[in-house]
């Protein structure tokens, strides 16, 4: 259920529960309509944490991210944790916000999955690109970098999927 009520009912059982357990300390990583509801109670926590995913939007908001995410989440918060540093200076400057609560944890490379047996594909070698398909993504700079690259001509094929359109990519796409 999406609406305003069970946004409501679910916001009054998250305080209930954080209350309830005695805790210290609250991590968010959401802006949904649930987290909206707990505004007022996210800025009468002493110790609070929300990880900003993107700290500069990407695309024009609407009014409800612009207002809610934009303003009313980022100041119930005391503390902002980014996963890149790349735009905590920018952030800074357009939201006015105080440089000494944001927190920044690099995201790492995946070396657990070493744990698991390499297996060959029969089908042959692939480059894949997963995820939104948007022009702040840079895939247009992957597939330029991947046709000038020797792999394009050793047969390694390259997989662009998701959601989106890839509306400024050059005309001489391979046909894989």
């Amino acid at each position: 259920d999406n609406s305003i009520l069970h946004g409501i009912s679910l916001a009054k059982k998250i305080r209930k529960f954080y209350n309830a357990n005695g805790f210290t300390f609250l991590h968010s990583t959401t802006a949904c309509k649930t987290a909206t509801m707990n505004l007022p109670f996210y800025a009468c926590l002493k110790n609070t944490l929300y990880t900003l995913h993107d700290p500069i939007p990407h695309k024009k908001q609407n009014l409800f991210d612009n207002i809610v995410r934009s303003r009313m989440m980022l100041r119930s918060f005391k503390n902002l944790l980014f996963l890149s540093n790349a735009l905590i200076e920018p952030f800074c400057k357009r939201y006015g916000h105080a440089r000494e609560n944001i927190y920044f944890s690099r995201l790492s490379v995946y070396d657990f999955l070493q744990s698991y047996p390499q297996k060959s594909n029969q089908n042959g070698e692939y480059i894949l690109f997963f995820g939104r398909i948007d022009e702040y993504k840079g895939v247009d700079i992957l597939i330029k970098a991947y046709l000038e690259s020797q792999d394009s001509k050793k047969g390694v094929n390259l997989i662009v999927a998701g959601k989106g359109t890839l509306n400024d990519i050059p005309e001489i796409l391979p046909d894989n």
